[in-house]
């Protein structure tokens, strides 16, 4: 058994791989990589493998983010797929890419997870002692929901809440209408929507390049815009990648509410996940059902509309290559924090 790393940014044997794993998602695709280091949210890839008897048994990439000119880390989004995981396999990668931080002289490297939550993946990380490794909160959400859709329609129709369903029929019944669309003047309707709802919901979102190039160069990502007598009400960035579809971003006018307009274009994107021979409708995030006070909880009523069955996955967790860097990193990204916090505090007392 053995690390390697490939030197070109994506190799086929790797892209392979993914591509056919159960559980490959948007953020294992090459397009995925190409937006994030074309929009510069990255400035370098690293595909690695680990290989038994020339068969790659496990697989991911390490994505290089700059901090600044001094520090930089390694983000591992969505976690490595693998055949099996045990002490063997763990120690392995853990171990190789602990070697990849060193030579490419990152303070750390956080490893998502899209696997569901095991007591299994949990005890071997427990086990570990070699390294140091901090579970950390993760950028995909913990705890999401998953609607199976190999069932018909009829069938995720029924599974829905009752509220979800009439919701739907109110959409419909009001002339709502869904299209989708990739023009510019749509996508700068959804932004103008987006900031609406981000302000509604207090959220942050990204500039509107980044939804331009979201929508326009992640394969098989679709735009979804709801119009009602020909003004645009609500919209929906979704991908379908392999077995997944995924709720990316939604957004909703202030106008017509009563239009129920997210819950059609909700409906219409689990058909369109239907139409791609997708398994699942991810949600991507609800709250945790342990924490009242999570920031996903106002959110989290919308979705469970939907039915479908909550999924946790496993834990996050960061491993740290240089501590002593890390720890001025901390103690920096804390000031800058409390001072962000700070002016944000007295510009709105002003």
């Amino acid at each position: 058994m053995k690390f390697k790393i490939y030197n070109d940014e994506y190799a086929n044997s790797i892209q392979n791989y993914l591509e056919n794993h159960p559980q490959y998602t948007v953020w294992h695709s090459k397009s995925w990589f190409n937006n994030r280091l074309t929009s510069k949210k990255i400035t370098k890839i690293i595909a690695f493998s680990i290989e038994d008897t020339n068969t790659v048994i496990a697989a991911g990439v390490v994505q290089v983010v700059n901090k600044s000119r001094f520090f930089k880390y390694g983000y591992v989004q969505a976690g490595f797929l693998y055949d099996f995981i045990d002490d063997s396999v763990m120690n392995e990668i853990l171990n190789g890419l602990k070697k990849c931080a060193d030579s490419e002289k990152l303070m750390y490297i956080d490893i998502d997870s899209t696997g569901k939550y095991s007591d299994d993946y949990t005890n071997i990380l427990k086990n570990i002692n070699e390294y140091s490794l901090i579970n950390i909160k993760p950028i995909i959400p913990q705890f999401t929901t998953m609607i199976n859709i190999k069932q018909t329609e009829d069938e995720i129709l029924e599974q829905m809440k009752p509220k979800g369903r009439y919701n739907i029929k109110i959409a419909l019944k009001k002339g709502v209408t869904i299209r989708a669309s990739k023009s510019e003047s749509d996508i700068r309707a959804f932004y103008t929507m987006l900031l609406e709802t981000t302000l509604r919901d207090g959220f942050k979102p990204n500039d509107f390049e980044y939804y331009k190039s979201f929508v326009e160069t992640i394969n098989g990502c679709v735009l979804l815009i709801a119009e009602h007598e020909g003004e645009i009400i609500a919209g929906g960035i979704f991908t379908y990648t392999g077995k997944q579809a995924l709720y990316y971003y939604g957004a909703s006018s202030n106008n017509k509410r009563n239009c129920m307009a997210p819950y059609l274009v909700q409906w219409e994107a689990i058909r369109e996940g239907i139409k791609n021979s997708c398994e699942y409708y991810d949600f991507m995030g609800i709250q945790d059902p342990d924490k009242t006070d999570d920031p996903l909880a106002g959110v989290t009523d919308f979705k469970l509309k939907f039915g479908g069955s909550i999924v946790k996955f496993n834990n996050s967790i960061r491993i740290v290559t240089n501590e002593m860097k890390y720890i001025v990193f901390r103690n920096l990204f804390g000031i800058k924090n409390n001072i962000s916090n700070l002016y944000s505090f007295f510009h709105k007392i002003r």
